[in-house]
């Protein structure tokens, strides 16, 4: 398979905004868009929610720390039915992470999957089990190298990050969320990014739209704002796209050219990856 550039067309206050926004609604959106992509049946099974509680009584979940009964009523939305939850209490290792945790509400980890089977009982949510971390760093590890995409998505929604050996997912993520949100307006082959094109772009230049955490591998983003977009079509029209050197080279400017004229249309920026 070889490389290319996917450009899409989107509206970006409203891509910066799915970031970090904790819409379960847009969460639910993208991985069932990744499913189906992927050729998993819509009856499949549902990805897991982690619930982590900490040595201070503390619920994370969905990005977030919720008090017990602010937790109990957002399992009741309709967002998460369907969805398999799995309890990862903080296993104490000394005297003293023993007297915090008995400090909390949930003195002991069965007092709180207790009230975790009495709130899903009202909800659309299943149970998955119970899985003990042994350190804080292991709250959020996979068993497999690198973190999936349905938990990339996850994060890069609730705008956390919890791992930096595959923060390249959270680039991926971010496509998955850019192709729901979005356009995709199409494709175009080529190793050496754009740089065939022998035309001046802002997106020959490594630049998120989003936050996102550090990472030096693929897929390399970049984007076109509006204002950016606007100037780079004007460039466009006002040189000679033929290339008669190279007919797929002409053909690919020709492409880009059009691509960024519809987004201009929509009045919408551009984003890209490559990979």
């Amino acid at each position: 398979m070889g490389y290319s550039t996917t450009f899409y067309a989107i509206d970006l206050p409203r891509l910066q905004a799915a970031v970090g926004g904790s819409d379960a609604a847009l969460r639910n959106r993208v991985i069932d868009a990744i499913r189906a992509e992927t050729g998993e049946p819509e009856n499949g099974p549902a990805p897991d929610l982690s619930i982590v509680v900490t040595l201070d009584g503390e619920i994370l979940f969905n990005g977030r720390t919720w008090t017990a009964d602010e937790f109990a009523a957002e399992l009741r939305n309709p967002d998460w039915a369907g969805r398999v939850i799995q309890f990862h209490p903080r296993q104490p290792t000394n005297a003293e992470e023993e007297h915090r945790l008995s400090t909390g509400r949930f003195a002991e980890v069965g007092s709180f999957a207790m009230f975790l089977r009495a709130a899903m009982a009202a909800s659309g949510v299943r149970y998955g089990g119970t899985c003990f971390r042994n350190r804080e760093a292991d709250l959020f590890e996979e068993d497999d190298e690198e973190i999936t995409m349905e938990r990339a998505v996850t994060e890069l929604l609730a705008g956390t990050f919890t791992t930096e050996d595959s923060a390249h997912q959270y680039g991926y993520a971010l496509e998955h969320v850019c192709a729901v949100l979005g356009t995709r307006l199409g494709t175009i082959a080529g190793k050496r990014r754009l740089k065939h094109l022998k035309l001046k772009t802002l997106l020959l230049q490594d630049r998120s739209p989003a936050r996102l955490p550090d990472y030096d591998d693929f897929p390399y983003i970049s984007f076109l704002g509006t204002d950016e977009l606007q100037a780079e079509v004007e460039q466009l029209r006002s040189i000679d796209l033929a290339y008669p050197k190279d007919a797929d080279t002409d053909a690919d400017r020709r492409q880009f050219a059009a691509m960024l004229q519809s987004a201009v249309e929509r009045q919408l920026a551009i984003v890209t990856f490559y990979y």
